[in-house]
């Protein structure tokens, strides 16, 4: 982690982890809300609560649309855990 706190590294891993969410399942809103949660933990250690925030309400927006699937215990518990980190961010936000 120490390599992307130099500079304009969280901007360039933001869109290599937005294509690589495209990439990783086109179709899966589970993997695409999994990368948001990761880029939220990434925002946050950067001291970027604001895009954190952002990061995880689109994750959870991305679950919402997965409705019943095959995936329904890994959803709720990504659910469960990105609702989680954002009670944390909107704290620290204030």
């Amino acid at each position: 982690m120490v390599l992307l706190k130099s500079g304009g590294a969280s901007e360039k891993f933001h869109a290599s982890l937005e294509v690589l969410s495209i990439f990783i399942a086109p179709g899966s809103n589970v993997d695409k809300a999994t990368c948001r949660s990761a880029l939220a933990s990434c925002y946050r250690e950067f001291g970027n609560i604001e895009e954190a925030i952002s990061q995880c309400r689109m994750g959870l927006s991305l679950l919402v649309q997965c409705g019943d699937s095959a995936e329904q215990e890994r959803t709720d518990e990504l659910r469960l855990n990105i609702e989680n980190k954002l009670a944390a961010l909107l704290k620290i936000r204030g």
